[in-house]
């Protein structure tokens, strides 16, 4: 059997620092939950360590700013780790009714994590203590904010919400298709990206097509001043004018995290910058060499 492996989710303050997903299968059959395994990664520096998992499907993984680990799961639960030392806490499971499709915090306090429950979109907010269902603005892919009354979801049918602090309102989107990703940088100035090709720049009052770009689009942020894009299979772009340049055709980007440096996942590999010109990846071939001693999941005896 040979082994596939795609990589994905980082969530950190840099290469250095951050927790990530790696999904092993069989690859004549490509990734099953039922015949498929998810894994957390952490790297610590240079040393990249493998920390939990199992059979199955974890679909999302953020990092709060104190270090802890919250994944989410399709099999209806939440895996929390709230050490950031590697394998210095035992793992808690929290069960959630409901597919859980995505996880996103700004701290301990305010933790999202969305999905769908039997075909109804529904969503949890954690406050530190304890999960609770609050209403859910639709069927939702990424969520962005800068604070508990200033937060932003997109998702399918072009959809755009702002959470004010109480509730969800929906706003009036020029969108086409999913939208994938959003980035608050303020209540003036927010992007989104999405399978139709657009990027979308907006604020609280409203939301305008800024340009159509060469494909699909999975990420964005604004770091160090300057709005970059996960263009997948047109790589690593970034916004110059009224047009995306590429600064790395070899990464396929997809999600993007700039709390520190800018971290960018891919499926073939994680990768790190501090000065958007030199990158410091961890890639496939690493993971499979330090995976190759460890039995898959789902192979029995």
């Amino acid at each position: 059997m040979k082994l596939g492996y795609l990589l994905g989710k980082p969530s950190g303050i840099s290469i250095g620092a951050c927790h990530f997903l790696v999904l092993r299968f069989d690859e004549k059959w490509g990734f099953n939950p039922d015949v498929g395994e998810s894994l957390v990664m952490q790297n610590v520096g240079e040393v990249t360590h493998c920390l939990y998992g199992g059979r199955g499907w974890y679909t999302g993984l953020w990092r709060s700013p104190a270090g802890k680990v919250y994944i989410s799961d399709a099999a209806e639960r939440i895996h929390f780790n709230p050490d950031p030392a590697p394998r210095a806490a035992p793992w808690r499971v929290d069960p959630l009714a409901g597919t859980l499709t995505g996880i996103w915090g700004l701290d301990d306090q305010f933790v999202l994590t969305w999905g769908l429950r039997r075909k109804t979109t529904v969503m949890y907010r954690y406050n530190g203590s304890k999960w609770s269902e609050i209403e859910s603005p639709g069927e939702v892919v990424g969520v962005h904010g800068i604070s508990p009354d200033l937060v932003m979801a997109v998702g399918t049918q072009g959809l755009i919400a702002r959470w004010d602090g109480k509730k969800w309102s929906r706003m009036v989107t020029p969108a086409r298709g999913v939208l994938s990703a959003v980035h608050v940088a303020s209540e003036d100035e927010m992007y989104a990206v999405g399978s139709k090709n657009g990027l979308y720049q907006g604020s609280v009052h409203g939301w305008a097509e800024v340009l159509e770009g060469p494909g699909p689009m999975f990420g964005i942020t604004k770091w160090k001043g300057e709005i970059w894009v996960g263009a997948a299979q047109n790589g690593l772009m970034k916004l110059a004018g009224n047009k995306l340049d590429v600064i790395k055709a070899n990464v396929k980007a997809e999600k993007l995290d700039a709390r520190v440096d800018l971290l960018i996942g891919a499926p073939n590999m994680i990768v790190g910058t501090n000065d958007g010109a030199r990158f410091i990846a961890t890639q496939t071939p690493t993971i499979a060499e330090m995976l190759a001693n460890m039995k898959p999941a789902w192979v029995d005896g």
